[in-house]
């Protein structure tokens, strides 16, 4: 089997850009594989120590009426925790051709640590206002919308049920309203249960 060198270029270029998007920057290490290069025996070990400093600020405007809208808002302290990893390599030549090793990394990770008051941070102040948002200030707080939702899930399946009910009698315009009214009475349910999620 042989690959012209376009193809092969092309295939090797694919791979890299496979690689780089599933790697999704939680890459740590680098994942060195320099030992298996080495002639001879060969060992290495390797310890590194990371404190990064991630800082900035949330967006003021939370997104309910227009998600692309950014204004400076509330301070982020430092939220990257530091991190350490160690590495380690051992290699050794069977022959002229063939090598064998084990090579020990950590290369994967992430570590956030969200405090403070921003919006990373939920408080009751925040999820009030966002469920007002979403309800179009039909339901002020969380308390509200978690006593009304049972409600508007229990009047839908008792609109459906109606609606069937109707239609089992041959009365179809009301059996079409009903249906309306139960898929209404859905939709305001799934709004409120999407808010509280």
């Amino acid at each position: 089997m042989s690959f012209s060198p376009n193809k092969l270029t092309l295939a090797l270029a694919s791979l890299t850009a496979i690689t780089a998007a599933h790697a999704a920057g939680l890459d740590r290490s680098g994942q060195d594989v320099t030992a298996f290069l080495q002639d001879g025996t060969y060992a290495e070990v390797s310890y590194t120590y990371i404190d990064g400093d991630v800082t900035g600020h949330d967006n003021a405007n939370l997104g309910v009426t227009d998600l692309n809208a950014y204004t400076k808002g509330n301070k982020i302290d430092d939220i990257a925790e530091a991190y350490d990893f160690m590495r380690y390599g051992v290699k050794a030549d069977i022959n002229d051709t063939v090598s064998v090793g084990i090579l020990y990394d950590e290369p994967w990770g992430a570590a956030a640590e969200y405090e403070g008051n921003n919006n990373f941070v939920s408080d009751a102040t925040t999820i009030d206002s966002i469920v007002s948002g979403v309800s179009g200030g039909s339901l002020p707080n969380v308390a509200t919308a978690q006593a009304v939702l049972p409600q508007l899930t229990q009047g839908a399946q008792q609109a459906a049920a109606a609606a069937q009910q109707a239609a089992a009698a041959g009365n179809t315009a009301q059996a079409q309203e009903l249906e309306a009214q139960a898929q209404s009475l859905d939709a305001q349910a799934q709004s409120v249960g999407s808010s509280l999620a």
